[in-house]
């Protein structure tokens, strides 16, 4: 299945479809991070599978809306 930027959009707004919830795990080019349910358009930039006892010091990119983030280049992992 082709995924696209819009289907990138569709999940990162419907937070009942995230696999792993209450994480969802993005990637910009090299760049990885994860979205935290309830939090909005703020990326963690931590990866997933090694981030116990990160998550309080990872930097975190806020967006004003989910589009802005796509638009920027954050896709679902």
């Amino acid at each position: 299945m082709l995924i696209t930027g819009k289907t990138h959009l569709e999940m990162m707004q419907n937070e009942d479809r995230w696999p792993r919830w209450p994480f969802l795990p993005l990637i910009r080019g090299e760049d990885v991070g994860i979205l935290i349910a309830g939090r909005g358009p703020v990326v963690y930039r931590v990866n997933l599978y090694d981030m116990a006892g990160k998550l309080a010091t990872a930097e975190q990119i806020n967006y004003p809306s989910y589009e802005a983030m796509v638009a920027s280049g954050w896709v679902v992992d």
